[in-house]
């Protein structure tokens, strides 16, 4: 199985140039939808930042906010990741009913792999330390 991206912006909340300082040396685009001052950034235009558009994903990890909480790591079974897929799915038009079996079939080959939660109250640097160390990587 390949996880494959698509070469698009990414929106984040205004607060993330407190957390990221290489955002206020790139020009980004106000969106103004479901979360008031959203704004998309291109990733490639930051300094340091490589897209990588395709993965053999190893790990399939749910990020919980619990505000004030230190972080706690659990394993997930194939049943409960499975669910929390399925219930983000969205209701499909008639026309594509039928890809909804598809979806589901990728979905039990998605947790065919270690499946965690984090729930945390991190900020997002010591987050991304956190799942590194959990990926095994620097």
């Amino acid at each position: 199985m390949r996880a494959w991206g698509l070469p698009t912006p990414v929106k984040l909340l205004p607060d993330a140039v407190n957390y990221f300082a290489e955002l206020s040396l790139t020009r980004s685009s106000l969106v103004f939808e479901r979360r008031v001052g959203a704004q998309r950034w291109i990733p490639t235009e930051i300094s340091n930042v490589e897209r990588c558009l395709s993965c053999a994903p190893r790990w399939l990890v749910f990020l919980e906010r619990k505000e004030d909480s230190p972080p706690v790591i659990k394993p997930v079974s194939v049943w409960e990741a499975a669910s929390r897929l399925v219930a983000d799915l969205e209701t499909m038009p008639p026309l594509i009913f039928d890809q909804y079996e598809y979806q589901l079939e990728t979905i039990h080959r998605l947790v065919d792999r270690e499946c965690w939660v984090v729930q945390h109250g991190l900020k997002p640097r010591p987050l991304s330390l956190l799942l590194a160390e959990i990926c095994g990587s620097e």
